[in-house]
């Protein structure tokens, strides 16, 4: 006999042994240093370790649908469409799950049309041979697409119960049943809204909620009849001039971020812009916090006018954001921020060019152009932001993206940052 083959059960023996006494003593360990231990986790870790035991499925199941986001891109909307479905049916079988949703991201309910395809797909057809159908109804077996009423019970019905939710973003059309559930749920603080429908309703459903302070109406319809003394705890707003101008006046709103609205943008000139900027002076307090965001079809001119309008309007500005799909001059940034003059922390998400030229900037131009106009690079935006601060005095950072994009930067890209040397 080898001295292998007489080591091996010994071997095995100490090395069970030693996994069960970590198990035992990681399974001991307070449920409040396992939360802290998970909280390093990715959500495919914590995944992982909830399929190891039943003692942490029982503990870190529940943390796992604290912070639910169906859809995390539009590509994961199109490779896996049964996802909503598939979380609702697990809430269903799962009830005591539903209490600990803390946030939701994503649609209200299932699209039936996506179920309809998805089953329609997965079933044999006549030229298959038997065999295959056979094998097809043992790995898939078909199951009953739900009816348009089934599916709203259900989404109805998970959504009532969960009462402890803080924030919720729908991003499907809002339908009288999404206003029925908003209604019930009196804890939410954060609400979003992307797609229109049913302003009447919406309006209704948003009064009921005492505790709402940032709301985002990324592509609803505006709250019609709102009266003065709904969403007095309303402190950050994310919607278009035009709404924006209709539900900041009487209410203590510190952050405001302007969505793209070419319709907004198209009218600068006949003067509307100016009035609905002159509502937006009727916050209950100071604006601090703002952030604008201009489309590709925009130029110089309308960029300048409107930020014209917010040194004029809004001048106890300290963080602004500034969001351009289309390049934007330097020499119009130094123009118009020094009139900010409360302006601490600038954020530029966008392609900067040059049309201040000297020989240096000239010579050292990057090989990039934007319409024959040269583009600013990391090396040199620096010079830029010194430039800058010598108009700015009260400027003490500047974060720089060069992607426009509607998150805090580019998927893959790091922002820039530069500040003041003390």
């Amino acid at each position: 006999m080898s001295f292998y083959s007489q080591r091996t059960p010994q071997l095995k023996a100490i090395r069970s042994y030693f996994s069960r006494q970590k198990t035992r003593n990681f399974t001991l360990l307070p449920y409040d240093i396992i939360l802290i231990v998970v909280e390093f986790l990715d959500e495919w870790s914590a995944a992982r370790l909830v399929q190891t035991c039943r003692h942490f499925r029982d503990l870190i199941e529940p943390v796992l649908y604290r912070h639910i986001q169906v859809f995390r891109s539009h590509e994961e909307e199109t490779s896996d469409p049964l996802k909503c479905h598939l979380l609702h049916r697990t809430l269903v079988n799962r009830p005591d799950l539903i209490p600990f949703v803390l946030s939701y991201h994503g649609p209200f309910k299932p699209e039936i049309l996506v179920l309809e395809r998805v089953a329609r797909d997965e079933q044999p057809t006549k030229r298959k041979s038997r065999w295959f159908k056979a094998k097809a109804e043992t790995q898939h077996p078909p199951e009953k697409v739900p009816t348009s009423q089934e599916v709203l019970k259900t989404a109805t019905a998970i959504f009532m119960g969960t009462i402890n939710l803080r924030e919720v973003h729908f991003t499907d059309p809002i339908i009288p049943r999404t206003t029925l559930v908003l209604c019930h749920l009196k804890n939410i603080e954060r609400l979003a809204l992307s797609n229109g429908g049913y302003s009447s309703f919406l309006t209704y459903a948003v009064r009921t909620l005492p505790r709402l302070k940032h709301l985002e109406l990324l592509g609803a319809e505006g709250l019609v009849g709102l009266q003065s003394t709904d969403l007095q705890e309303l402190r950050s707003l994310k919607a278009p001039l035009f709404e924006a101008s209709k539900i900041v006046p009487g209410r203590p709103i510190e952050t405001l971020e302007l969505l793209y609205d070419s319709w907004t943008y198209r009218s600068y000139s006949g003067g509307v812009a100016e009035n609905l900027f002159k509502d937006l002076t009727r916050s209950a307090c100071e604006i601090t916090d703002f952030t604008i965001r201009f489309g590709c079809s925009g130029n110089d001119e309308t960029v300048a006018g409107y930020l014209q309008l917010v040194a004029r309007y809004l001048p106890s500005i300290e963080r602004l954001c500034i969001s351009s799909r289309h390049t934007v001059s330097d020499s119009l940034l130094l123009e118009i921020l020094p009139a900010v003059g409360s302006l601490r922390h600038l954020k530029i998400m966008g392609p900067v060019s040059r049309k201040e030229k000297d020989a240096t900037t000239v010579l050292n131009a990057p090989q990039q152009s934007w319409n024959d106009i040269p583009l600013y690079c990391p090396e040199d935006f620096g010079d830029f932001f010194r430039r800058l601060q010598e108009h700015c005095h009260s400027l003490i950072e500047v974060e720089w993206c060069r992607t426009e994009t509607f998150h805090c930067s580019a998927e893959g890209e790091i922002p820039f940052r530069y500040r003041a040397v003390e």
